[in-house]
């Protein structure tokens, strides 16, 4: 570890060995001057999900990872929930979304024409990610994707609302796969980085910023597809009160007077009564939340409840009939439960001791409770 690098906690209980290891390898890699760890931490591809990490110059592709742009889009919606009441309803609802919109590609009727003028006329740094425009990032815009991506609708005190997650797509990917290429590689952590200031950094930055901007895009997009879908069953998406945020990314920010480079994967920003949204599982309660901001945590906030169990432990430990039953109350596809198990609410975190671990940095504005989860498998 780096001598003047401070860590930063806000978890409950222990860490396992093996996250601990990821968090001090990352930790010693150059340039590195702090790391906050939210209490949804988990493991992930060469850097943990859910840290913040301020570098002074250097940046590390790998601590944002390849669903860069990922994250939330929340908005309210106008009607009765009595469409989600019973069984048969609310699976014509579930049927309209998922109708609406796909998994993984639009087919040629129902993809744009082109991507949105501030997408199209937007350069890539090289012809090869270049091609992905007319191809996979026009049929992919407004797709959901698979793993723990969703749509879901909620109820509230307040009413009812729609939160959909979902990122780049496979433009996030391709855009990682480039550029890491170009990455130098530190001995000590093993892991990759570019100089902030080089070509190869400000290429890396443009391209990841496209990519940001979208999945941002790919959200909204969303959110019109599911408007025209539940319009048939009278509810309604009050587009202007959409939010978006997302939780893969960085950004040159100041933290205490020193400008830094803020990595986050699987982690969100959030300041001083900034708007945030952190969800639990398919099973369980979302939060709204106020930022109680500090730069010991780097201005960031857990972005959900975080994995207990990885996927293949999921799938081992998991039933069909545990699914169901800790999903009652909450309408989904029912036929997708064995590809389900793994994004059993069994398979997180409770969602209370995280909130509970991050009192310090959010403030419980508003309780959300799924009432239908539209979710790939």
């Amino acid at each position: 570890m780096n001598d003047n690098t401070q860590i930063s906690y806000w978890i409950e209980g222990g860490l396992h060995t093996s996250i601990t290891r990821s968090i001090e390898r990352i930790a010693a890699a150059p340039k590195v001057q702090q790391v906050a760890v939210m209490p949804d931490v988990h493991l992930g591809k060469k850097v943990c999900n859910g840290i913040a990490v301020a570098t002074a110059g250097t940046i590390f592709p790998e601590a944002i990872g390849g669903d860069m742009g990922c994250g939330y889009l929340m908005a309210d919606v106008r009607g009765s929930d009595r469409c989600l009441r019973n069984e048969r309803s609310a699976a014509k609802v579930l049927q309209r979304i998922a109708g609406a919109v796909p998994i993984i590609f639009h087919n040629l009727e129902s993809a744009p024409a082109q991507l949105p003028d501030e997408l199209e006329n937007r350069p890539f740094s090289c012809e090869r990610l270049e091609k992905l425009k007319p191809r996979e990032a026009r049929k992919q815009l407004g797709t959901l994707g698979r793993g723990n991506h969703f749509i879901e609708l909620q109820k509230s005190n307040s009413g009812l609302h729609i939160l959909i997650h979902s990122g780049s797509r496979s433009v996030g990917p391709a855009v990682l796969a480039h550029h890491i290429e170009n990455a130098t590689k530190d001995k000590a952590s093993k892991l990759k980085f570019l100089d902030a200031d080089s070509e190869s950094g400000r290429n890396y930055l443009a391209d990841m910023q496209w990519a940001r901007a979208y999945a941002a895009a790919s959200r909204y997009r969303m959110l019109e597809l599911v408007n025209q879908a539940i319009g048939k069953v009278d509810l309604t998406v009050e587009l202007d009160s959409a939010l978006d945020h997302d939780h893969n990314h960085v950004q040159l920010e100041t933290h205490r007077g020193q400008q830094l480079w803020v990595h986050r994967k699987g982690t969100q920003s959030i300041d001083r009564d900034g708007i945030r949204i952190i969800p639990g599982s398919m099973g369980t309660s979302s939060f709204v939340v106020s930022g109680r901001p500090t730069d010991e945590a780097l201005r960031s906030c857990s972005h959900g409840a975080g994995r207990r169990l990885s996927r293949s432990q999921a799938f081992d430990r998991i039933t069909a009939r545990d699914l169901k039953q800790q999903m009652q109350g909450v309408f989904f596809d029912t036929r997708k439960t064995r590809k389900l198990l793994d994004e059993a609410p069994r398979a997180y975190k409770d969602i209370r001791k995280v909130m509970k671990a991050q009192r310090e940095l959010v403030k419980i504005e508003e309780e959300r409770k799924p009432l239908l989860n539209y979710k790939a498998g």
